[in-house]
C-alpha cells in the first residue's frame, strides 16, 4: 500500500527513547511531468537553492549527525548544503521515496528509534505527515509541510516547531 489518504496505524510506542528528528520537505523544484522516472530526476529552482541554503543556515545552528534523504535528486540537492556544511554524507534511502510504502516507512523509524543523536530526514510532502503520523504526532502544520520547510520533532517531549524558508 502506498501513502496518500488512506488510514493507518498510528504507532505513540515506536518512540521510548527520546530523540530530535527534523523532517525536511525539498524545497522547490522544476515543474512535475507525467514521466515517474523523470520526476525523480527534477532539479531544484533558484528559489529552491536559496532555500537549501537558508536550511543549511538551520542547520548550522541545531546540527545532526545522521542525513538520510530520499533519493530523488530535488531531496539530496535540498540537504547537500547542509551536509557539506556539516561534513556530513548524505545517506539514501528508498522509505523516503514519494511512491514509499508504509511497512517501508515505519520500519526506517523504528531503526531510527534507537538512537541518541538527532537526525535529518529528507522527504516529500505526502511522507513527511505519514512519519509525524507514525510516530504519534499528528500537526495539522505539518500537513501543510510547505516546501523548503522543517519540522522539528522531539519526541522525548512531543514538542513540534515547523519553519518554512522561502529562498
Amino acid at each position: 500500500m502506498q501513502l496518500g489518504t488512506h488510514a493507518f496505524c498510528v504507532s505513540s510506542t515506536l518512540f521510548k527513547i527520546g530523540m530530535i528528528i527534523y523532517l525536511v520537505r525539498h524545497s522547490k523544484a522544476g515543474h512535475r511531468g507525467h514521466d515517474l522516472v523523470l520526476d525523480r530526476h527534477r532539479h531544484l529552482t533558484s528559489s529552491g537553492l536559496g532555500q537549501a541554503k537558508e536550511i543549511a543556515g538551520y542547520f548550522a545552528v541545531h546540527p545532526v549527525e545522521r542525513i538520510i534523504s530520499s533519493p530523488y535528486t530535488r531531496c539530496l540537492e535540498t540537504v547537500a548544503p547542509a551536509a557539506e556544511q556539516l561534513g556530513l554524507e548524505v545517506e539514501t534511502s528508498e522509505a523516503l521515496a514519494e511512491e514509499t510504502t508504509l511497512p517501508r516507512l515505519q520500519a526506517l523509524l523504528e531503526e531510527l528509534a534507537g538512537l541518541a543523536d538527532p537526525v535529518a530526514l529528507c522527504s516529500h510532502g505526502n511522507v513527511i505527515p505519514a512519519a509525524l503520523q507514525l510516530m504519534g504526532k499528528f500537526s495539522p502544520e505539518a500537513l501543510a509541510c510547505a516546501k523548503g520547510s522543517v519540522t522539528r520533532f522531539d519526541t522525548r517531549t512531543g514538542h513540534l516547531d515547523y519553519i518554512a524558508f522561502t529562498g
